[in-house]
């Protein structure tokens, strides 16, 4: 297996897993191509989300991190 068909299966896994995270948890979400990018619905605003690579940025704040439980706890905790 190529280094490359790794990151691909990886980035797929994480975009599984994130979505069944967030639908777990009852957090709203649309999905943009075909789930590279999700706009998650928070307490004060959308978040830009592509969970292939973990990234998050609030667009009401200049909030921005990585990992999914990461984004969960500022979501949760009514920070986003």
């Amino acid at each position: 297996m190529s280094d490359s068909t790794k990151k691909i299966s990886k980035s797929a896994r994480n975009r599984i897993s994130s979505q069944r995270l967030l639908e777990s948890r009852g957090i709203e979400y649309h999905t943009n191509n075909d789930g590279i990018h999700l706009i998650v619905t928070g307490c004060c605003g959308y978040i830009d989300f592509w969970p292939g690579t973990g990234k998050w940025k609030s667009r009401e704040y200049r909030i921005d991190g990585y990992g999914v439980f990461g984004l969960l706890e500022m979501i949760e905790s009514g920070q986003l």
